[in-house]
């Protein structure tokens, strides 16, 4: 389960604000999803200033780590 790993990151890293969106929510989660081009589940993605700027598919606990490590600070 990467949910707890997701939400310890969370809790670790203030330097990143953590999201998660429900993307079968009709009135948003969709349209987030297809906006930033999320087509399987999980996807985490890292955006700065509206751009995604790193991305990861799947629920890869050590590979989560490391991209959440490059943007600590």
């Amino acid at each position: 389960m990467i949910g707890p790993i997701f939400d310890d990151l969370s809790g670790e890293i203030s330097a990143l604000e953590f999201v998660s969106v429900d993307v079968e929510d009709k009135d948003f989660g969709l349209e987030f999803a297809q906006a930033h081009g999320i087509r399987a589940m999980p996807t985490f993605q890292i955006i700065e200033n509206g751009v995604k700027i790193a991305e990861m598919v799947g629920a890869d606990q050590s590979k989560l780590r490391a991209m959440v490590a490059n943007y600590r600070t």
